[in-house]
């Protein structure tokens, strides 16, 4: 059984291209190349993935928030995934309001079901 709120994000769920790959949200920094117009470039496509990222972010923040009782957030300190135990590599991460437990997104949307946390069950 899939949940409203699992069903709601299916297609959502997962960053922006620009996010992938990177550890604990850093952004990288654009870096210069020598030709000042080189670092212009580099200087503004890293100011588009970040914006995108925050457009990103806040749909996803505003459907999770609206059909399940969690919360969505942005953390960069070293945790590990309630669900998969593995440590989170993004800064992206939900909760249930219910408890504390600390979820990377995806988890919580594959183990999720009507308001209970698959470790307080």
């Amino acid at each position: 059984k899939i949940s409203s709120l699992a069903n709601a994000m299916l297609t959502s769920c997962t960053p922006p291209a620009s996010a992938a790959g990177r550890g604990e949200g850093s952004i990288a920094a654009a870096e210069p190349t020598g030709a000042a117009g080189e670092h212009r470039s580099s200087s503004s496509s890293a100011g588009a993935r970040r914006a995108e990222e925050q457009v990103w972010l806040q749909s996803v923040k505003e459907n999770l928030e609206h059909f399940g009782d969690v919360d969505v957030f942005v953390d960069s300190s070293a945790r590990d995934c309630a669900c998969c135990l593995e440590l989170m590599n993004t800064p992206y991460r939900i909760r249930p309001r219910k408890c504390g437990h600390v979820f990377h997104i995806e988890c919580l949307l594959q183990s999720w079901t009507e308001g209970i946390c698959p470790v307080c069950g």
